[in-house]
């Protein structure tokens, strides 16, 4: 029979220890500053976070969406072991992230967070995003978050997938509130299930 050791504070102090002698981190003095669905310790220097994380594949996700953020010049704090993140110890996933702000961060346990910390809000969302669009050669004023949901919705009926699909992708419940938001980039799906049930009757 196999066990599952805990999560416990006990177990993730000793994790963090272990994983801070491996990157070369002082974790002398380092305080412990949230304890839930993961360990986060601030080190005595204010110059690093360390996460002991549950999920192997949830943390090597976040590694992955930190490195894009940080390429896209949106970064509220910046790898300090690269690709060699998570490193994992006694089963636990544990990242690195160099804090930019100094003594300005604020430990609020976010995954995305502010220049400083704090929670996003739309303001930070759409200043980012328009730095994303002028990196990919865009002009920033002619695209909202919006509009990109809506060429995501497009383009995926345009590839015949499935409505039920579709509508599960972008968060919905279920098929009517898609139908009536994106009706328009819909068409080619509600086209298709027409012609098919032509060919279907036809053959009959």
């Amino acid at each position: 029979m196999t066990t599952t050791k805990a999560f416990t504070s006990e177990r993730t102090q000793a994790v963090f220890e272990a994983a801070c002698a491996f990157a070369g981190l002082d974790a002398a003095g380092a305080k412990r500053v949230r304890f839930g669905e993961n360990a986060i310790f601030r080190l005595a220097d204010n110059s690093a976070v360390v996460r002991v994380g549950r999920s192997i594949p949830a943390a090597t996700k976040e590694v992955l969406v930190a490195g894009w953020l940080a390429e896209n010049a949106f970064p509220a704090a910046t790898s300090l072991l690269g690709a060699e993140q998570p490193f994992i110890e006694d089963g636990l996933p544990v990242t690195f992230a160099r804090r930019l702000a100094g003594d300005n961060w604020e430990e609020n346990g976010l995954v995305f967070a502010s220049a400083v910390g704090r929670e996003l809000d739309a303001a930070n969302v759409r200043r980012a995003f328009r730095r994303v669009l002028k990196k990919a050669g865009l002009v920033p004023a002619d695209w909202t978050p919006r509009e990109l949901r809506h060429s995501f919705v497009s383009l995926l009926s345009d590839s015949s997938m499935e409505l039920e699909k579709i509508s599960r992708l972008v968060g919905h419940n279920g098929t009517t509130v898609t139908e009536k938001v994106y009706r328009h980039q819909l068409r080619p799906v509600i086209q298709h299930g027409a012609e098919t049930m032509d060919r279907i009757f036809t053959s009959m």
